[in-house]
């Protein structure tokens, strides 16, 4: 009977001690599984910020993109506007000479009439000289 009991209890320790390496293994599985839902959680983590890092600097590249076209959109507008005012200036300029050009041919014509009227006083001047001296020559 003792050693019955001996047994007995020999096998109790031993399952026991089964029971309580069960438990230990339960607990690292449990503790494993802990860290890898972490360290996946972290993954997970890292991977979100890099890819609102990564939106960040598409959203600046393409706020530089807009501010680059609006440069040369302004740019553009500039130039053309300058080249309006060139041709402004061209046209005034083109139309003052016109105006010089109408202004010297009109005192050229002046001019002309000027002189054919003071021939046509020489002329009469002369007819009537002529004419006096007819009448003295008759007397």
């Amino acid at each position: 009977e003792e050693e019955e009991e001996e047994e007995e209890e020999e096998e109790e320790e031993e399952e026991e001690e089964d029971d309580d390496d069960e438990e230990e293994e339960e607990e690292e599985e449990e503790e494993e599984e802990e860290e890898e839902e972490e360290e996946e959680e972290e993954d997970e983590e890292e991977e979100e910020e890099e890819e609102e890092e990564e939106e960040e600097e598409e959203e600046d590249e393409e706020e530089e993109e807009e501010e680059e076209e609006e440069e040369e959109e302004e740019e553009e507008e500039e130039e053309e506007d300058e080249e309006e005012e060139e041709e402004e200036e061209e046209e005034e300029e083109d139309e003052e000479e016109e105006e010089e050009e109408e202004e010297e041919e009109e005192e050229e014509e002046e001019e002309e009439e000027d002189e054919e009227e003071e021939e046509e006083e020489e002329e009469a001047d002369e007819e009537e000289e002529e004419e006096e001296e007819e009448e003295e020559e008759e007397e």
